[in-house]
């Protein structure tokens, strides 16, 4: 299973960065690859909270997993789908924004299995985008 990090540094105080990636509603404007996330089930921002995703067109979900406010946001994509991914977002004060760590565990399946010696050339350029989303949402800073 490979493991993937990433990170970014925002101009948005820790607190007010992981306020908005707790909201996983907010994805459909900082990840390129997501059109909708919809809560579907739980309470938002709480462990439990899945929403329902979907990408050109295919839909799959999302589940909040665990939170340790202002610093964790555990999460999972569903297991049954054909790339699975378990994630936690690292949040913590970088002068006077914040920075942020993507840190993903994934598990491709079947015709996916092919791409493992891709994945970590795939995560850097997909975190790319996302920093420079997250950057447009949050303000400044850079990626590493």
């Amino acid at each position: 299973m490979p493991h993937c990090s990433y990170t970014v540094d925002v101009d948005s105080a820790a607190d007010d960065t992981y306020a908005y990636l707790l909201d996983f509603a907010n994805q459909a404007e900082w990840r390129h690859d997501i059109d909708t996330s919809e809560l579907t089930e739980g309470e938002a921002g709480k462990p439990g909270a899945v929403f329902t995703q979907t990408s050109k067109g295919q839909e799959f979900s999302m589940e909040l997993l665990a939170t340790t406010p202002p610093v964790a946001i555990e999460w999972s994509s569903a297991e049954d789908s054909a790339f699975p991914v378990r994630g936690v977002y690292r949040i913590e004060p970088a002068g006077s924004g914040s920075r942020i760590t993507f840190d993903m565990d994934l598990k491709p399946r079947g015709f996916w299995k092919i791409s493992v010696p891709f994945i970590p050339l795939i995560v850097r350029r997909t975190g790319k985008r996302y920093g420079a989303a997250l950057r447009r949402e949050l303000g400044g800073g850079s990626d590493s």
